[in-house]
Order: structure tokens, then C-alpha cells, then sequence
């Protein structure tokens, strides 16, 4: 039985036991608290409690989700009853305001499932009050200026109104024109961008009164916000997982999917251990609904402009040369931001008959800014818009009408819809004529886009323009390889300060699609399609979110940085990736207000410290990441995110073990002696500890060292004919590194014979008719491998994970792994890259199957997939068969890219040569 609630004054308000969550672990110490609030909010009122909720992370959802029924309305009575009636008496330190902002957040960034009208709703929340509080403040502060009746006669003269007109005195001149310096310096110090207002469905206010009532209608849409979040959280929001996110589980048994991962736990038992904290670095910061958003810059209008890199550098160029330019370029711009679409600015360069029109804006006598309406999916609002792209400037010597044609009939087939969007046009309902437009706007429709984008092309279209050779090639920089970056107040603060950094460019809607994607997933596809920015993108999205809950409230000082781990075979790659995640950084903070941030002066200072060790093979030194600790359990939040090789990872893992290969090895000697001439498991793994290893590199058995070292010395009948590659990649991704070296409890750490040739030929048929021939070979390298004391990868991997098995993972797990490159690593490394991420849910695997890095990999992206979705299940059979709580993950999904971005004109051309000779004529005259 519960003990009686206990009795509060409003001076121990703050002594709430529900507000002390390290004490809520056992269900009877929950309810006790719950019976305490509820007489607190009677004794003290619903807006004491709720205010003291606010001083610790996370209450305040938490406690409105799981109080009763009457104790819920009396917190919304109360609230409601305190929100503030007009602008003048709103403030964003009131309590009511603090509460809906407070809840706006965390609806917004909740990762929970919710019906498309619940994130619909929740979205616009959001939205809502964080423009609302910019207006509110405002609001009060803006100026309206008269409009004169009639027109002055004279700026010298001044008329009466008995006719007589009297010249303005030199001092009178000067006080007008001091006053009105004074009118436009209070006009621009308190301004507001007319998109916010048409954000809101407002028009810009001209007068004070229209200010005011924009004011009212303000704050009764908040109140309405307020009353809807509190009671979604109270009705629909999940009451487990706010329970879990708020609670801490130091005394719980959850288990973690990484923790009970032994050899896929497929015929072995499972360990399972307890997770000693709840991650708190996800799912909080997945959303990357605003993280890589841009509002505009200061002045433009609801028309978001797009800035291809070669208009970039025109105005870079127009900065340096001559600053007037610039200026002029820039307010021309500024006007079609704000739906201007005069003569002047919209002049057709396209000929009649094409469906997509290119248009050109003059700025200068001789100049021309070409820009084209076109239309593109919104990562903020999941909906297509109307935007502005502009291609370049030109002169009127430089506007090839040929070309521009060719861009345009190129766009038309994309089909009837996206024609018939780019063309419409919806009036500025307060802007008087026909040349004033704001921008369209359609819900987007996601996968069925796609699908109607690559059919599109079949679809009859205006007639063809045949472009040349030169027009081809331009076209294709045009639309296929230039970046696309959105006008942004830090891209401009980048021109004024003649700063060249890396902008987050606008990626297909497909990209957005695997960037937003809120749970693991596989990605394939060749060479220049845009992986690895996928993978940089979405890390640089959990990132800057993370950043920006840190920088909000205090209810986010909780929130423990994502650990968010880059995975590679190739050093050169891990060093360009980091290089131009930090240079994103770099973009993201640049218009900052609080300058460089800890997390980008962490990440220079370690580039710095790389730097400074002079030029190096990345590849062949031994020290490379040596600004890293030595062991994986040492690493901090402030390490991360960190971009390294597998190989460097291993080593960090090695480092920890508590038990060392070396005395394995000198154990397995001791008690268990081989058979002469049989391979023991344990025999030519070498090394021990990492540092071991590294002192020794050249014990390690790389291809190099396989074909120079041990191929010429195997029996010359098993070798003719045989291309040592793919013996080499038989040996590590088959017979050692396949899913079946893990399926055994034993300590073996390849196949047997019998198992080899068991194997499906189907799925290994590279030597399918001469298994036995491969095997003898096989044992032949083990048995050089011994009397050499080396190791090869596949030992490594299989030597760590028999530690993970016994001892666990030292040190805090990952929270977001990518692994680039995928099919250069063996399929047991998939394994051990599993183990170290505690959420199933944050898993990138990117990868070509027609491509490696490195040699030795045998490597099926089905294998892969079908692999770690057996990992999966099993986890959560053994969590269950133990009686501990363990949520499935969701199925991962497959994404497939297919245009490739590094690919030139001349490049495909070539490429098609021999399909052209061989349909346009024979090869040889008849």
C-alpha cells in the first residue's frame, strides 16, 4: 500500500520527488511521486508545477504524458488561464510562452511513429512558434511612415497654403534631411523579412493598427498551438519512451541490441548484457527536419534562390573587380527573391516552342543574369516549391540562344507535371499589376515522384533540338554536374568576406530522401553517385541538430553529444572525407552569431595536429591518427564525429582487450598441442596487442606480401594457371571471413573442408570445380603462415570478437556507424562493426559491388543484408528468451543511386563510340 501523498508548501515546490528522476526506478516510488504532484497542484497550483517542470530536462513532457485525467485539465485550466492576451504584455521569459516553446521542441525533435496528420500538425507547431517569437518581439518596435498627399514642388521649397512659395533656409534643409536619416536608420534597425510574414499567411504590415491585429491573430493561434501539444502529449505521445528518455536505467535490464551480438547468436548461445545508460545521444537529434535548412538572406523575399557554382564565382568576381557591380547584381537578385517579374527581369532567352523557359534579368547595359523558375522538394516542410536557379551571368556576346534551348527542351522531359509547375503562377494577393508572383507550392510526393521523373522521358515532348558536341557537354555541367547552394545569409557573408568555403549544396530529392531516412539503411551504387555526400550530409544534419538543441534551452543540457563514426578501408579517403565535413563545419558556422563552435575547434585542432607532422604516406605510417588516445574506451564525446580507417578501429579495439592474442597463443601451446602437420586455429595470428602488431607490420599478411612472399613458394601444380587475387580473396572472404567461421562456439576461425564444399555454388562460384584444389592451397598458406609467425586480417577480426564474446565492448559504443566502401571489408568485420553501435537504428552501409579497394574482399551485398538482419533477430529472440525488454529495429531499407556526378560529356560520349560504329556500319568494308 502507498504511503499517504505528502503535504507541500509552495517554498519545497521544487523538492518534487517526480522532479528527482534518479529515484523513480521502481514503480511504487513512480506512483508515490505522481500522488505528490497531484497534491501539489492543488496546494500550489498548476503554474508552480509546471514552472518548477521546466528547470529540469525533459519533466515537462514526461509529467504531462502520465499525470491523470483531472489533474490534466487543472494543468491546462491554469496555463490557459496565464497566456497572455495582447503583444504588449507577451514576453518570452512568461511562463506560458516558456511552456509552449518548451513543448514545440521536444514534438518536433520526439522520434516516435505518429499518423501523417499528427507530423503534419506538430511541423506546423514548430514552425509557428518559432516565427511567432520573432514577430511578437518586433511587432511593437516597427515604425510606419506616412505617405505625403501630393508631391513636393521643390526639395528648396516650401508652400503655403495662401500660394505664396518661400525658399527653404540652409539650416531647414539640413534639419530635414537629419530627420529623415533618423526615419530610415530606425526603419532599418527594426526590420522583419517579408517571408516570415507570407511564411504565416500574413501579408506585410503597412500600418501600426495592421501590426497589431497580425499581433492578436498571433497569439490566439499560439494558444491554440499550446492547447494541442499539451493535449497530444497527454493523449498520443509514446508514455514508455518519454518514460525511458527521462528516466535514467541504471537499475533496469534493458537490453541493447550491440550487447547481445556474439556469431550473430545463429547456433551459439547469446551474452547479453546490461546497458549501464540509456543513450541519450539519439533519437532526439536524428530529425534533420531544420538542421540543414537556410532561411534567406536579409531582405529577400518567399522565393528561395539557388546559386550555381558558376554564378557563384560571377560574383565573387564582380566583388573583387568592382563592389558597385556586385551591388547591382545583388538587389537584382533581391527582386526576383520578392516575386518581381518585370520586363526587365523576366525576358524569355528560350524560343516559343520550348516548354521550360530560360529567362534573363538585365542589371547592367551589357550584362545578363540567367535564372530559370524551376521546382524542388523542401526538406523543412516536405513539400515541392517554386524556386529561382540561377545558371550564371553572362554578356550579351557570351548567351548562346542554341544552348540555353537545348537546357530547356532537356528539363521538359521530366515530364508534364514538372513542366506544368514551373509554369504557374500565383499572385501576390497585396501587390498590385501583373508582375508580382509568390511561389507555388504542392505536397511531395516522395517515392511516386521518383517513379514519375524516370518515366518521364518516354512521354512526347516539344521537338528536339540537336545540340553539338560542345552545347552537349555544357549542358550536361549545367544540370548534372554543378552544385546548387541556396542564397543564404552565409553565403553572401562568405562573398563579402572573399572567403572560399564549402557550401551544403542542394542535393536530389532522391539524396534527400537516404539523408533524411530515420533508420539504417543500404545504400548502392557506383563510383561519383553521391554516397559518401549522403552519408557526410546526414552526419553533418545530426550534428548541426545536436548543436542546435545545445544552443536553445536549458531543458537540452542533457543531451549527450552523438558519437557518429566514419568507417574506411583507405586512409587517403578517411582524410579527404573529414576534410570536407570540417570545411561543412566551417559553412555552418560562419554566419553564426556564438563564432566557431567547440565541436569545429575540436576537429581543426586535430587536423592541425596531423598537419603539422609533415607529408606523409597516409597509407604506410605507422602513427597515422596519432592524435587519437590509444584504446577505443579512452575515446570522448568531444572525439567525434571521427572519420578513420578499419583498420585503425581494430587497433583501438586490440588495445583494450584484457586478454592478448600472444597469450592465447602461448596458452593454447601449453594445453592443447596440434597434431604435427595439422594447422592449429590459434597458430600465425601473431601480434597480441595493437602496439605489438604495429611493431611488427610486416608480420601482417596483405596481398603484397601474399603474392611476392607466399605464392611462389606453393606446389607449382596448385598455382599454374591461377590468378593469385583471387586466391588471395577466396582465402579471407570465404573460407576465413564468411558468416560460417562464426556459426561455431568453437575457436576455429575458418571452414573445414567438408564445410567449403558444402558451399552453394551459386553464391561462391568463382573456384565452385576446384574447391579441392583451393583447399590444399589454403593449407598450405596456413601452414607457411605459422612457421612465419604472421597474421592476416581475418585473424584479427575473428581474435577481437572472441574478446567482445567473453568481456563485452570496453567503453562507451557508437551511436551512428557508416561504413563507405563496404564490400572492401569481409563479411565477420560487419560483425564487429555491429557490435560497437548500441543503436540498430543508426547503421549506413554504402558500397559498389563493382569496385574494391581491397584485394581479399568476397563480398555479395545480399550476403551482407541477409547477414545482419539474422544478427538482428537473434538479438531479439536471446533478449526475449531472457526476459528483458528489447525493441525489434525496423527492416532497414535499400536505396539504389544511379546518376553519376563526376561523369563528363566527353567521357559518355567516348563510351558510346563503339555502340555507335557497330549499329551505323561494319567495321571493315565489304
Amino acid at each position: 500500500m502507498s504511503p499517504p501523498p505528502l503535504k507541500l508548501e509552495r517554498s519545497s515546490l521544487l523538492r518534487l520527488r517526480v522532479l528527482q528522476p534518479h529515484n523513480l526506478h521502481e514503480d511504487h516510488l513512480l506512483q508515490d511521486a505522481l500522488e505528490e504532484l497531484e497534491t501539489a497542484v492543488v496546494v500550489c497550483g498548476g503554474e508552480a508545477v509546471l514552472a518548477a517542470a521546466l528547470e529540469r530536462p525533459n519533466a515537462l513532457p514526461f509529467i504531462v504524458s502520465i499525470v491523470c485525467k483531472p489533474v490534466f485539465e487543472d494543468l491546462l485550466n491554469d496555463i490557459v488561464l496565464s497566456w497572455d492576451k495582447t503583444a504588449y504584455a507577451w514576453s518570452p521569459e512568461n511562463l506560458s510562452w516558456r511552456i509552449l516553446a518548451a513543448l514545440s521542441r521536444a514534438a518536433f525533435f520526439l522520434q516516435a511513429p505518429r499518423t501523417d496528420e499528427e507530423e503534419r500538425k506538430l511541423r506546423e507547431h514548430h514552425q509557428l512558434v518559432t516565427a511567432a517569437q520573432q514577430l511578437l518581439s518586433t511587432l511593437p518596435k516597427l515604425t510606419f511612415a506616412s505617405l505625403p498627399t501630393e508631391p513636393d514642388t521643390s526639395p528648396l521649397e516650401e508652400t503655403f497654403d495662401f500660394g505664396i512659395a518661400l525658399k527653404q533656409t540652409q539650416r531647414d534643409r539640413k534639419n530635414a534631411r537629419k530627420r529623415a536619416q533618423q526615419q530610415r536608420k530606425a526603419e532599418s534597425e527594426v526590420r522583419i523579412d517579408d517571408a516570415v510574414f507570407v511564411a504565416l499567411g500574413f501579408d506585410p504590415p503597412t500600418s501600426k493598427e495592421a501590426a497589431d491585429e497580425i499581433s492578436s491573430h498571433l497569439l490566439v493561434r499560439c494558444h491554440n498551438a499550446l492547447e494541442g501539444l499539451m493535449t497530444y502529449f497527454w493523449t498520443s505521445a509514446p508514455k514508455d519512451l518519454l518514460k525511458n528518455i527521462y528516466i535514467p536505467t541504471e537499475q533496469t535490464q534493458v537490453v541493447s541490441t550491440g550487447d547481445v551480438l556474439d556469431s550473430a547468436a545463429l547456433t551459439s548461445g547469446v551474452d547479453i548484457t546490461v546497458v549501464d545508460e540509456v543513450p541519450a545521444a539519439f533519437p532526439a537529434v536524428q530529425p534533420m527536419r531544420a538542421a540543414l535548412y537556410f532561411d534567406s538572406a536579409e531582405g529577400f523575399g518567399s522565393w528561395k534562390i539557388l546559386v550555381g557554382q558558376r554564378a557563384t564565382g560571377d560574383l565573387r568576381e564582380a566583388k573583387r573587380k568592382s563592389p558597385d557591380f556586385y551591388d547591382i547584381f545583388v538587389k537584382k537578385i533581391k527582386e526576383l527573391s520578392n516575386g518581381h517579374f518585370s520586363d526587365d527581369n523576366q525576358k524569355r532567352l528560350t524560343s516559343p516552342n520550348t516548354l521550360i523557359p530560360i529567362y534573363e534579368a538585365k542589371m547592367t547595359r551589357d550584362t545578363r543574369l540567367i535564372y530559370q523558375k524551376d521546382v524542388v522538394p523542401e526538406i523543412e516542410t516536405k513539400l515541392e516549391r517554386q524556386v529561382i536557379r540561377i545558371f550564371g551571368i553572362k554578356t550579351h556576346t557570351q548567351m548562346d540562344k542554341r544552348l540555353w534551348d537545348s537546357v530547356g527542351h532537356q528539363l521538359s522531359r521530366r515530364g508534364r507535371e514538372y513542366t506544368k509547375r514551373c509554369a504557374y503562377r500565383k499572385p501576390h494577393s497585396s501587390a498590385p499589376g501583373e508582375t508580382s508572383f509568390l511561389p507555388g507550392e504542392w505536397p511531395f510526393e516522395g517515392e511516386q515522384a521518383r517513379e514519375r521523373e524516370e518515366s518521364a522521358a518516354t512521354e512526347k515532348t516539344a521537338p528536339e533540338v540537336e545540340p553539338s558536341k560542345e552545347d552537349l557537354e555544357e549542358m550536361h555541367a549545367l544540370l548534372v554536374l554543378d552544385k546548387y547552394v541556396s542564397l543564404s545569409q552565409a553565403f553572401l557573408n562568405s562573398i563579402m568576406a572573399d572567403q572560399e568555403v564549402t557550401h551544403v549544396f542542394q542535393v536530389s530529392p532522391y539524396e534527400q530522401e537516404i539523408i533524411e531516412h530515420d533508420h539504417s539503411c543500404y545504400v548502392l551504387g557506383r563510383s561519383g553517385t553521391g554516397k559518401t555526400t549522403t552519408m557526410l550530409f546526414k552526419m553533418l544534419g545530426i550534428e548541426n541538430s545536436w548543436q542546435q538543441l545545445q544552443q536553445s534551452e536549458a531543458d537540452a543540457t542533457g543531451l549527450t553529444r552523438p558519437r557518429q563514426l566514419f568507417v574506411t578501408q583507405s586512409r587517403v579517403l578517411a582524410d579527404k572525407v573529414e576534410e570536407y565535413f570540417v570545411k561543412l563545419l566551417e559553412f555552418l558556422h560562419f554566419a553564426s552569431a556564438n563564432g566557431t563552435s567547440d565541436a569545429l575547434r575540436e576537429l581543426l585542432g586535430r587536423r592541425q595536429v596531423r598537419e603539422e607532422a609533415g607529408l606523409v604516406d597516409r597509407d604506410e605510417a605507422i602513427d597515422w591518427r596519432e592524435d587519437l588516445p590509444a584504446r577505443f574506451s579512452e575515446l570522448q564525446d568531444n572525439h567525434f564525429p571521427m572519420f578513420i580507417t578499419f583498420d585503425k578501429l581494430s587497433s583501438l579495439l586490440e588495445a583494450d582487450m584484457k586478454t592478448t592474442i600472444v597469450a592465447k597463443r602461448e596458452e593454447a601451446e601449453i594445453t592443447s598441442p596440434t597434431t604435427p602437420g595439422m594447422p592449429n586455429p590459434l597458430d600465425g595470428v601473431g601480434g597480441g596487442t595493437s602496439e605489438y602488431m604495429l611493431q611488427r607490420r610486416t608480420a601482417f599478411v596483405s596481398f603484397d606480401v601474399f603474392k611476392d612472399e607466399y605464392w611462389p613458394y606453393f606446389p607449382q601444380p596448385l598455382t599454374k594457371g591461377i590468378d593469385p587475387a583471387l586466391v588471395f580473396s577466396e582465402f579471407m572472404g570465404v573460407i576465413k571471413g564468411s558468416e560460417k567461421t562464426l556459426e561455431d562456439g568453437s575457436e576455429k576461425t575458418w571452414l573445414s573442408l567438408s564445410e567449403y564444399m558444402k558451399l552453394s555454388a551459386r553464391s561462391q562460384a568463382t573456384f565452385a570445380s576446384r574447391r579441392k584444389e583451393i583447399y590444399r592451397l589454403f593449407q598450405a598458406y596456413i601452414r607457411a603462415r605459422r612457421e612465419r609467425g604472421d597474421y592476416d586480417a581475418a585473424d584479427r577480426t575473428h581474435a577481437i570478437l572472441r574478446e567482445m564474446r567473453e568481456y563485452g565492448v570496453s567503453g562507451k559504443k557508437l551511436d551512428f556507424l557508416y561504413v563507405d566502401e563496404v564490400q572492401d571489408n569481409l563479411l565477420i568485420d560487419a560483425m564487429l562493426l555491429r557490435m560497437i553501435c548500441v543503436n540498430p537504428e543508426g547503421l549506413f552501409w554504402a558500397g559498389d559491388t563493382a569496385q574494391t579497394i581491397s584485394v581479399g574482399s568476397s563480398f555479395r551485398f545480399n550476403d551482407l543484408k541477409a547477414f545482419l538482419h539474422r544478427i538482428e533477430e537473434s538479438a531479439v529472440t536471446a533478449a526475449q528468451s531472457s526476459n528483458l525488454q528489447q525493441k525489434a529495429a525496423r527492416q532497414p531499407r535499400s536505396f539504389q543511386l544511379t546518376t553519376n556526378f563526376r561523369s563528363h560529356g566527353g567521357i559518355v560520349h567516348q563510351g558510346n563510340a563503339p555502340l555507335v560504329i557497330r549499329t551505323q556500319g561494319p567495321l571493315m568494308p565489304a
